[in-house]
């Protein structure tokens, strides 16, 4: 019996060995797989972008400061375990970026067919902010509302056009310009912008594309 319990603590203690062995080995290969230079970082960069044939890049001192970026790590980024660099871009690659470019042809083919209605309306006491949720940011027009000739209510004047960002998700859209047309009788607002979309991923900011966002603002939703 005395033999049989030697046995088996033997056994155990061989099991836990090859776990504790294991679970070394798993780390070590994590590790390993880390891509932590600046060397590591250009060579995904250079076979993703040969690939993909992307311009994915990583953003310099002047364009964080131009896009009102900082080194701080975005708040959604904080909780994030580290991720592998070369599958998240395959991903970005493969994935968002044709969303980017569909988006992108999308709002410029209704842009290219839209004239400002110019008609004149008399206007509210005040104006109306309409906000609309686009990929990584939100639209934003402040116009004001009123009646038409047949008591429709329509849009009026719009006074200006805008995008909100946000910098604290791991992909943001960056606008530069922004611009909003009456479209559909004075019913709708059609909104674009353009700017760059970019990454936070394991601590370094990158470039992914640069394109237009739009969104239709219907008056009877505000």
């Amino acid at each position: 019996m005395k033999q049989l319990l030697k046995s088996a603590k033997s056994i155990c203690a061989l099991v836990l060995a090859m776990v504790l062995l294991m679970s070394m080995s798993t780390v070590a290969f994590a590790a390993d797989n880390t891509i932590d230079t600046e060397e590591d970082i250009s060579s995904v960069l250079a076979r993703i972008n040969a690939e993909y044939g992307t311009n994915i890049r990583e953003l310099s001192e002047s364009e964080l400061i131009q896009y009102g970026l900082t080194a701080a790590e975005p708040q959604a980024a904080k909780s994030c375990e580290p991720v592998d660099l070369e599958e998240t871009l395959h991903y970005i690659a493969e994935v968002q970026i044709p969303q980017f470019e569909r988006t992108t042809q999308e709002a410029n083919a209704v842009k290219a067919m839209l004239f400002d209605e110019v008609s004149k309306f008399g206007t509210t006491a005040g104006t109306v902010v309409a906000r609309k949720a686009i990929d990584y940011a939100t639209a934003a027009v402040e116009a004001y509302i009123t009646n038409d000739s047949y008591g429709n209510t329509v849009w009026g004047t719009i006074v200006k056009s805008y995008c909100i960002a946000n910098p604290s998700q791991s992909t943001s859209f960056i606008p530069f310009t922004t611009s909003a047309t009456h479209m559909d009788g004075r019913k709708t607002i059609y909104w674009t912008g353009e700017g760059d979309y970019v990454s936070y991923i394991n601590g370094t900011y990158y470039y992914l594309y640069s394109g237009t966002q739009y969104a239709s603002m219907y008056v009877g939703d505000y």
